[in-house]
Parts: structure tokens; sequence; C-alpha cells
């Protein structure tokens, strides 16, 4: 087998160069080079729509597969050169084999990387709107390379070192240390390499988000002599139950606290002190965090684990008050002790990986141990969760004191101020008390958004000369969401940046409360005027990339489509209640039933889904779906339907709260409450047709997601499906159509939207050329308007004229 892999590695190292040699211009169809190719490689290649085109020659192989997670068989030219084009790639980096006759070997054409276990093959896929990693022109630091030895494994140990930039300008400045972890089957190369570190670190250090600080990356697997070898790969790896690493970790607690920490110390312009000393570290590298931080809080002041927790994978159950040898039986004092425990998950791990790390984060939170939670969107157990991971954890350690030399702030932070913005979940009142302890300030601060109210904590307060930076705590149904604000004073206003995760970004202006003028703008007389809508285009979402295909499939709606007319008949609206057993409680859905409706007809159904800040009254509020059908139905051109607009936030108290996004995790349930009591329960209150053929599903942004994810999960329900602006809820499009045959076969219209001035436009971009690839009947119409109810109203006009109609719309 050896000189069979042997020969195959000869064979592809002089082939690769020549695959090339006389091929049509591969650029033609838009793709690029991946960056993590060797220079001058032209494959792999990353499409527009992020699927990977990967080739190489092999004339004497008999089969060849590329080994991305999924395994996609190559076909053969006469030529001897193996393709393969694969569905849509995540963002972000990827280890990747190619298996030749049953061999697994690296691609000669990308560079390697130390991963699995093993040396293997990465592709870097890129992700739109994020630089956060991508080296830019600021600052840098250097990554240094250096062997000490061990007195635990008496051997000697390769670690990096990061040191920032100025580090050898000033030789009298001392700095903090990150000791951050690499994970299983990895080693110390994981973050320098792979995971971006330096570049992260540069970038956060010149917008002035993290103090300057020196990073260590050390090797996670130790042995004392004697003791067996680990084997290099993450715990609960394929290949049986994962082996006992309890000795491995006991050696790296003894390396760390006994080798590492004073040489480092000894070896550096270090601050020594538990409060400028942190630890972290992903996957396999969080659980050793948690196994030395929270045994070590002499030492430590800041643990993160990122995908990791102090609990392990799947296995036994934890009691924060016994745990740890007991160090958090008194949470009052161990909240007062750890400045900072924080714990991230990719929104797309698998579910040991998620359940354990937020099971543990549940479970400290029941004990009263104060932690912040963050996760990566649309992200699984890979390196763009972590490199996500560590920017939001960095900025929350090593908060320094002001500087000496600093301008002082006109009558300091303390005391009340006010704002009023827009967002996503409509128009937020907010009023801020604060209390300034030389550079630090603490307060707490009251948001009012549609009638409702919410106390929220303001933490790790800091005042740099005219800088300000504060981070608020929304606790809502059992989650701490973290809500960053960056920004400056000066007087008696603050001008300042509110970002909401990945999610959403707001500049506001905040005046003093007790001032003689407060800066607050005024609210615009139709929250839905332009001008309202204006300061949020551009800001919520991400960049915006229109190809040739994103352009509208229907003229504009018809002067007067949304406004009442006299003269036609007219539907009714009520508000119906159910009993759902999914989540236990009474609910509420708005009906609309057609002008003229009759128990002795039957009707067909539209069920009509809100986005994340809505309920079942949000359609009716912002859309008028009664008046748009009133007028199509009266024009007989949409069949008489019935509308069901429910709630869509599967939870007892399903409403929307000061910040909706906490609530993101209800969405996800809400198909079982529509499929196992929504739709039972108008089928038994009106008359309508039980047929898969007479039920439409679609909805708005975060309602958008829902009707892709569960319309197409249940085509044996669903006919009509339409997604309206989706938001990123939205399951990759693999998902979403794992079989193209069955949808093609079951669809009779499956309908996506957006808006082309819709930060959100590349979620229904991906879905849109996902199914132009599978040859799946589809209508995509892009119009001029943003995330709003000008883009759903229209949406709402153009798919209910499609909809329960004869024949299939394509």
């Amino acid at each position: 087998m050896k000189s069979k892999a042997a020969a195959i590695l000869l064979s592809l190292a002089f082939c690769q160069l020549s695959a090339a040699q006389g091929a049509p211009d591969p650029s033609a169809d838009g793709s690029k080079p991946a960056v993590s190719n060797i220079a001058g490689q032209a494959f792999p290649r990353i499409h527009p729509d992020l699927r990977g085109t990967f080739r190489l020659k092999a004339p004497e192989a008999k089969k060849v597969e590329l080994d991305l997670g999924k395994l996609y068989p190559m076909q053969s030219g006469s030529d001897g050169v193996w393709t393969v084009t694969t569905d849509p790639l995540m963002p972000g980096f990827h280890y990747y084999s190619v298996v030749i006759d049953g061999v697994k070997v690296c691609d000669p054409a990308s560079e390697t990387f130390y991963g699995m276990g093993r040396q293997a093959s990465g592709i870097e896929v890129p992700t739109a709107g994020e630089d956060f990693y991508q080296p830019r022109n600021v600052p840098h630091g250097e990554v240094r390379e250096r062997a000490y030895f061990s007195r635990t494994t008496q051997d000697w140990r390769r670690i990096f070192v990061y040191t920032p930039p100025d580090y050898d300008r000033d030789p009298a400045a001392r700095f903090p240390v990150l000791y951050l972890q690499h994970g299983g089957g990895e080693d110390e190369r994981g973050w320098p390499v792979q995971g971006r570190m330096s570049h992260i670190m540069d970038n956060l250090i010149a917008e002035k988000k993290v103090q300057p600080m020196i990073v260590v990356m050390a090797n996670g697997y130790a042995r004392k002599p004697g003791d067996a070898a680990p084997p290099p790969r993450p715990p609960g790896g394929s290949g049986g139950p994962p082996p006992d690493f309890s000795r491995m970790f006991n050696a790296l607690e003894e390396v760390f606290i006994g080798d590492l920490i004073p040489m480092i110390d000894q070896t550096y312009r270090t601050k020594p002190e538990r409060e400028n000393q942190a630890m972290a570290g992903l996957s396999m590298g969080g659980m050793q965090t948690f196994q030395i931080g929270l045994k070590h809080l002499e030492t430590f002041g800041y643990l993160g684990g990122f995908s990791g927790a102090g609990g392990g994978f799947g296995g036994g159950t934890f009691d924060p008050k016994t745990s740890h040898g007991s160090v958090m039986a008194d949470a009052k004092a161990f909240n007062d002790k750890v400045r900072v425990l924080f714990l991230s998950i990719g929104t797309t791990e698998g579910e040991r990986f998620y359940n354990s790390v937020k099971g543990w984060r549940d479970a400290l939170e029941g004990a009263g141990i104060r932690t912040v939670f963050y996760e990566s969107p649309g992200t699984a157990h890979e390196w763009h969760t972590w490199r996500r991971s560590l920017k939001e954890f960095a900025p929350l350690i090593f908060q320094a004191p002001v500087a000496a030399s600093a301008a002082p702030v006109a009558r300091g932070i303390s005391g009340t101020w006010k704002a009023e913005f827009d967002t996503q979940i409509g128009r937020q009142k907010y009023t801020w008390t604060l209390k300034q302890d030389g550079a630090d300030f603490t307060g707490s601060a009251t948001a009012e958004v549609g009638g409702r109210k919410q106390e929220v904590e303001v933490r790790e307060g800091k005042v740099d000369g005219d800088k300000v930076s504060f981070t608020e705590m929304l606790n809502f149904q059992d989650r701490e969401i973290p809500i960053s604000y960056t920004g400056t004073v000066s007087g008696n206003e603050m001008k300042l940046t509110r970002e909401v995760g990945e999610l959403a970004k707001e500049d506001i202006v905040a005046g003093r409360a007790d001032a003689e003028a407060v800066a607050v703008p005024p609210a615009p007389a139709n929250p839905e005027a332009a001008g309202a809508r204006e300061s949020r285009r551009g800001r919520f979402g991400g960049p915006i990339a229109l190809g040739p295909e994103d352009k509208p499939a229907f003229p504009p709606p018809a002067d007067g489509f949304d406004k009442a007319r006299e003269g036609i008949g007219h539907g009714k609206l009520e508000m119906a209640e159910y009993e759902s057993k999914s989540v236990g409680s009474k609910r509420k859905a708005l009906v609309y039933t057609p002008p003229g409706y009759s128990a002795d007809q039957k009707y067909p159904v539209l069920y009509l889904l809100h986005g994340i800040g809505g309920d079942e009254e949000e359609w009716h509020r912002g859309g008028h779906p009664e008046i748009i059908l009133d007028n199509l139905i009266a024009d007989k051109k949409a069949e008489p339907m019935i509308i069901v607009m429910p709630n869509g936030r599967a939870q007892p108290d399903d409403r929307p709260g000061p910040d909706a996004m906490a609530t993101a995790p209800a969405f996800g349930k809400f198909d079982k409450d529509l499929l196992n009591d929504l739709i039972p329960f108008v089928e038994s209150k009106y008359s309508v047709r039980k047929d898969r053929e007479s039920r439409a599903l679609a909805g708005l942004s975060m309602g958008g997601g829902q009707s892709l994810n569960f319309g197409l999960g249940n085509l044996d329900t669903f006919a009509w499906v339409g997604g309206f602006s989706s938001a990123p809820n939205t399951k990759p499009a693999p998902e979403l159509v794992p079989d193209p045959d069955k949808a093609k076969d079951r669809l009779k219209l499956l309908y996506i939207s957006c808006g082309s001035t819709d930060g959100l436009i590349r979620i229904s971009q991906g879905v849109h050329s996902y199914l132009n690839g599978k040859k799946v009947p589809h209508v995509w119409h892009v119009d001029g308007h943003a995330h709003d109810f000008n883009h759903w109203k229209a949406a709402l006009y153009n798919f209910s004229q499609l909809i329960f109609r004869d024949g299939r719309a394509r």
C-alpha cells in the first residue's frame, strides 16, 4: 500500500502542472482560484455561488473521489483529468483529501495543513462581508516560533508566540497574555495558520477594540515519561469510543503551570497578575481551558471555550456546585473573581457538540454563574466558528485603565441618557442610567419597543478620552444576548455604533436627559416612509453584490393594489385561538376569510408567516393582506382563499420582547406546532380543502426562512412555497432540496424574492443559484426595494396570483 501511495503522489506531482495546459480559460464562468492554492495553480476554484470545482490529472486511476466531509465522485475525461464541482460550500476554511483507488492523499495543487491527526489539503472559501481575519493595511504584530524544555515531559516542546505591533519599539511596555489552545487532531500550528489569529488580533488592535496583548499557542498533547502517547484525534471522533484523555490533560496542566507560563513570564515582557492572564481554546482546547483554568484561578482571570465546555462532550452529569473542585459553589465569589467566562458554539454544529456546550452554559446560568454566550450563525464545528469566537472573546478581556494623558471627558459619563432609533424589530426607545468610576462605568437601561419594556444590564463600560464603549447584556428566555456599543462622547451627546452580533448594526445618537437640548432624532410621522427606513438600508445584513439574474420577474404592482376599494366584496379578519400541544399553551392566529365565505364551499389555505420582530398581527399592521386579496379576488386575479397568519415563535411567551433576536430558537421549532396543531385546528373550524395542492406556505424575513425550511421539508403537506427576503435561519440549499427530482415532481410553485437593496439578499441568491444548478423550476424575483413591507406587499401580490391555479407555475 505504501508503494502504491508513493506512486500516486509522484504521478500527481508531475501531472498536476500539465492538467491545465491547453485547457479553456476556467475563469469564463466567474470562478476564481482558491487563495489556499499553491502559487500558480488554477484549481481548486470557487464559483460566485460558492460551489467549488476540483481537478487533477491521474490517467492510471480507476476511481477518484473528493472527500470534503462528504464524498463527491470525480469524473474522468479522455485526457485523464478528473473533475468534480461540489454543492455550495459554507464560507470559511475546510480540510479535504483526494481518494484515489482507495488511497487518501493530499491534493498537490493545494497547500497542506495539519488537522484531523494528519496532513490534509485545505480550501479557504470567502465569506461575503467578513474580512476581520484577512490582512489589512494596519500595523502588524509578529508570530514567533520558539522551543523550550519541559521538565514535566522531559522533552523539547514548540510554541508559537504572537507579539503585538510596537512590541519591540517600547522596551518598557508590558503586556497581558492570552494562552490560546488548538483542538483535537491539530497542534500549535492551528491558530497561527488555519485560524488566522495574527490578522484577527492586528485588525482588532488597529480598531482599538482590544488591548495589545501577547498570545501564546502551545501544543495540547502532553505525556509524562512512560505514559502512552494519546491518539491525535478529536475526542469522540470516528472509530469507537473516545480515548481516555485524563492523563494527557493532567500532564498538560503541569506543563502549563510548572514550565510554560514561568518561561513566558521570564522571556517576554508580560504582566503576570491573574487579571492580565487569560486562557481559551477550541473544542478539545476549550475542555483543557476549563480543566486547567478553573483549577488555577490564582493564575487566570478570563476563560473561554469555543465549541468546548467544561463538562466534556455528551457524557455524564454536571453540577456546578460540586464539579471542578467545587470552585463554583459560591456563585457570587466566583463571579467576583472570574471577570469573563465565555462560551461559544456554531448554530449548525452536531447535536452532541451543541447540546453539550449549551447544556453546560445553561447549568452555569442556573447556578448563578455569569457567562457570555455567543452563537456563530450558520457555521459548524470548523475554523470559521472559532475565528468568529476569538473576534468576540478578545474585546472582552484585559480592559486597561484610561491613560494618564487622556483628555478629560466633559461632565463624565455618569447620569441619564436617552435615544430613539430604528431597528429590525421596530423603533426603540432607550434610557440609560450610568455611573462612572475612574475609567470604568456601570449601569442599567430600559429598552422599549412596541409598548413593551425590559430592563437590561450595562457591562464592561470604558472611557478613554472621548472614546466610550460598553456591552449591554439582554436577558431573555433564559438566554443572555450581548449587544456592543462603541463611539464617542462630547458634552451632552454620545454618538454610538450599536451591533447585535453579525445580524444588525445601527448608528445612534444619545443625549443627556437632564441637558437643555437632548440630541435625539425625531420619529418620522410614517414609520414605513422612505426616510424612516433609509438609515437601515445597507446596514442590515451585509454587502450587496448583484448578478445578471438578479432582476424583476414581474412588473411593479398596479397603483392602488394595497388600498381599500369601495364597490367590491370584502373579506373578514378574526382572531382565532387554538390549543397547541406542541408548545403547551393556547395560541392565536389571525385568519382572513374571503368575500362571500360560505360553509357550502371549500377553500384553499395560505399560511402566511411574519418576521423575527413580529407576531400574528405583523402582516395586518404592515402589509394588509386582507386589502390586497380583496382587490385581487374582485379583479379575478386570485382564487378566493383563506389566509392564516399565526405566531411563528413556538414558545409559551410568544411575544418578541425588547430584543427579538433572543427568541430565534423558538422559530426553528414552529414546524411541530404548524403541522400537528395549527393545520388540524384550521381544517376542523373552517371550510377548507384538505389536500396538499390546497395548502401554501409563505413568509417574510424569518418567516421566509421558516417557509422554505418547513415547506420544502414537508412536500406531502404543501405544494406551494414562497420565501420573501428570507433570513439567515434558512437552511443551506442542499439541505432544503436534498432530492431535486422529488421537488420537481411535488412542487407546483417555489417562489423566491428579495429586494436589490436588502443586505440579506445573499441568502436568497444562494438558494436560487443552487436550484438553477439542479434545474429545479422556481420563480426568482428581485425588485428595487429593501428589507421592508414595500417588497413584502409586492411579493404577496405576485405570489397570491400564482397559487391554487390549475397547472404549474414555472
